[in-house]
């Protein structure tokens, strides 16, 4: 009799597995319906375009411009190189990580429109040292604000807009968190993992951009709708400054952003000459541009 019962209990399990993954094969296939997908410009076209602020930079050698080249948050972004007199600076070296991203931004602004971006401002949400706001200027955004949350970057930023003479863009620290003004574009990149009400972060994102949400992330790496926490050092500037982080999987993130209200989501996809060392092929990072 036991084992009926437990043969009866392993098909009524089975069965429900079979179900749950229909239902959410139905849902998975409905919530994609409609979401585009735009391909990364060439590696040619990009470069034509492609105005970097960030050639020859040289900084007097002290002990405070040291401090600065030396920080973590800086050093994922650049190298830099001592000699007697002067700090060298360059963000073109062997293993830079994000030249994948700059080409895939460079498709997002020119799929916005060039002459758009004369008439739009945008705000660079945890933009650290403004490192892609100083990419973004040449592309003749109107103006661009980097709001950042840990003080210790305004020195860093200032220190390259002195050197790159790019006057277009602020600084402003701010707990983005807890809303922003309103901008014509939004820039929210390697945040929304760090933070744990997606929801409600995206809610205030959707009521304060005016036309576009460029928005990039991590994810869980699930095909479904699996999303996991961890916990994060608030200490570390690399990290969210909330404690618990969420990552969200491909599928949630798109979820989450039908329900705020945006009308046409599109995935830009890595080039295809590149390593897609970062898995957004794989569920594991994604960059969506979001209109209303």
């Amino acid at each position: 009799m036991n084992n009926i019962l437990r043969n009866k209990a392993k098909n009524i399990g089975f069965l429900r597995e079979l179900y749950r993954s229909y239902t959410q094969k139905h849902v998975k296939n409905k919530l994609l319906e409609g979401v585009g997908e735009l391909k990364s410009m060439d590696a040619a076209s990009f470069e034509k375009q492609q105005t970097t602020p960030f050639k020859n930079l040289s900084l007097e050698n002290t002990e405070k411009n040291r401090q600065v080249v030396n920080d973590p948050g800086f050093k994922i972004y650049f190298r830099s190189q001592e000699n007697n007199s002067h700090i060298s600076v360059t963000d073109q070296f062997n293993g830079a990580p994000y030249f994948t991203r700059q080409r895939m931004l460079a498709t997002a602004y020119n799929y916005i429109g060039l002459e758009n971006l004369k008439n739009y401002s945008m705000a660079d949400l945890a933009g650290s040292c403004g490192y892609y706001s100083f990419l973004a200027a040449p592309f003749g955004f109107d103006k661009i604000t980097v709001l950042e949350g840990r003080k210790e970057y305004e020195e860093q930023f200032s220190i390259l807009r002195e050197k790159t003479a790019v006057n277009s863009i602020d600084w402003n620290q701010k707990d983005v968190t807890q809303g922003i003004e309103t901008y014509d574009v939004v820039l929210c990149q390697g945040l929304l993992y760090h933070l744990y009400d997606h929801l409600g972060f995206l809610s205030m994102l959707f009521n304060k951009t005016k036309h576009i949400l460029i928005l990039e992330t991590e994810l869980s790496g699930h095909k479904g709708f699996l999303n996991y926490s961890k916990y994060e050092d608030v200490a570390d500037n690399r990290q969210g400054l909330a404690g618990i982080a969420m990552y969200p999987s491909y599928l949630t993130v798109i979820s989450l952003l039908k329900t705020v209200g945006f009308k046409k989501i599109t995935r830009v996809a890595p080039p295809t000459d590149v390593a897609d060392l970062h898995g957004y092929n794989k569920n594991r990072r994604t960059m969506l541009i979001c209109e209303k």
